[in-house]
């Protein structure tokens, strides 16, 4: 298989968790009448409401979580979770902290705390699957998955997740019907339709690959994160239906310049066009001296691939 420099099919999991956090400010009164007067009474009836310190760095790592800032995130939860044992709910938030970051063992070991307190907590015996897909020990978060669903069968997030089990390990006709059954829990969500289009693409069903990533794309903002990752997915499916236009058009909303040049000589050389390819590389060459690395690697991997079919 030939390796480019670039982003390529990626399987995209969606494990944000969603938080709503408000702000209270703090309105001094104007008071005339004496000394006394201009002092707060901080009590259960009047006064300002102050968060505690707890409050605070929950709020913080909460924040830290959804910006993707995940060891900044798993510290702040590290410091919650001492001396509060009883508390599932920062505990579980600092293992998917360590598994976001690869830490799988310390993930594996505070999600059996968790299981410790609460064996039924289907929260961390889903997190133990989806660490053992960190780990790419499929097998075993096939069964745990399995496991979750027979007390919630309609929790999408680990159908998704045996979705991908299975595309992983090259069983993309047991997948997809996995998907379908996310998407009819968890209508139009991307992360599910860009792993059902992956699984099609891998099983040589290009244009349903297509089809399904063009609704992932028209379901997000061209702002969101994700719509990249499935943009440039899209743009690599339209390239191997040699449909160049196509890919151009999605690319441009997200690459420019140099990167850009790049991405369209890898799209040119799975369309089966050498030498369109080989221009592009040699315009990401001559755009940008910072690039040059990674387009001349790409430009000798068509230089190869080219000898090589000219020897045939």
């Amino acid at each position: 298989m030939v390796r480019f420099s670039t982003l390529g099919l990626c399987v995209v999991l969606s494990l944000s968790l969603l938080s709503l956090s408000g702000c209270e400010s703090l309105k001094q009164k104007q008071q005339t009448s004496s000394a006394e007067e201009l002092k707060f009474k901080v009590d259960k009836k009047q006064g300002p409401n102050v968060k505690t310190l707890e409050q605070t760095m929950e709020e913080n790592a909460k924040a830290a979580f959804d910006a993707s800032e995940y060891r900044k995130a798993a510290e702040l939860y590290a410091q919650l979770v001492i001396g509060r044992d009883t508390n599932t709910k920062y505990r579980l938030a600092y293992a998917d902290s360590l598994r976001l970051l690869g830490e799988t063992p310390k993930a594996h070991q505070q999600y059996q705390d968790v299981l410790s307190a609460d064996e039924n907590s289907i929260d961390a015996l889903e997190g133990n699957g989806l660490t053992y897909m960190v780990e790419g020990k499929f097998q075993d978060a096939v069964t745990i998955f399995k496991k979750v669903m027979e007390k919630d069968a309609l929790r999408w997030r680990t159908i998704n997740a045996l979705g991908v089990c299975l595309t992983m390990t090259n069983r993309y006709d047991e997948a997809i019907p996995y998907f379908q059954t996310a998407l009819e829990v968890s209508p139009n969500n991307p992360a599910i339709l860009n792993n059902k289009a992956l699984a099609y693409a891998l099983s040589d069903k290009n244009e349903e690959a297509i089809k399904t990533l063009e609704n992932a794309s028209q379901s997000l903002s061209v702002a969101d994160p994700k719509r990249k990752t499935i943009d440039l997915n899209l743009a690599l499916f339209y390239s191997l239906a040699g449909k160049l236009d196509d890919a151009e058009r999605i690319a441009r909303l997200h690459l420019k310049d140099a990167e850009l040049a790049n991405n369209m000589g890898l799209y040119a050389s799975l369309a089966q066009d050498p030498k369109l390819a080989k221009s592009y590389i040699n315009q990401a060459l001559a755009q940008s001296p910072s690039y040059y690395q990674k387009a001349w690697d790409n430009l000798q991997i068509l230089e190869s691939k080219h000898s090589l079919a000219s020897d045939d």
